[in-house]
């Protein structure tokens, strides 16, 4: 089987190319034999911020960063979760409005 540090350089290089559905699936099977690699957690939740599934970030910045709190990347990460769930909430928000005001125009 492929190892960890395989699996992690993978991830390193989809990420690069902008493919974070393989990089998420690479740092995953990283993070099966390094569960507790606060680095691995940081890098899969870029895959998932680049991916728009801000709440799968979250849940790994928030787990990475309880395994160590000496990395500024993370918070940073965290908060640019931070700043995609809000876009959403707010599109949806703005979405429902519009709707609304559209069915009391017919």
């Amino acid at each position: 089987w492929p190892s960890g540090a395989i699996f992690r350089d993978d991830g390193s290089q989809a990420l690069a190319a902008g493919k974070y559905r393989d990089a998420l699936t690479a740092f995953g099977a990283a993070l099966g034999s390094r569960p507790d690699d606060a680095h691995l957690r940081g890098k899969r939740a870029l895959a998932y911020i680049g991916l728009g599934i801000p709440t799968g970030a979250l849940q790994d910045l928030d787990r990475a960063i309880r395994q160590d709190d000496t990395l500024p990347d993370l918070y940073h990460l965290r908060a640019m979760a931070h700043l995609t769930r809000a876009e959403e909430q707010e599109g949806a928000a703005a979405e429902d409005s519009f709707t609304r005001a559209l069915a009391d125009v017919e």
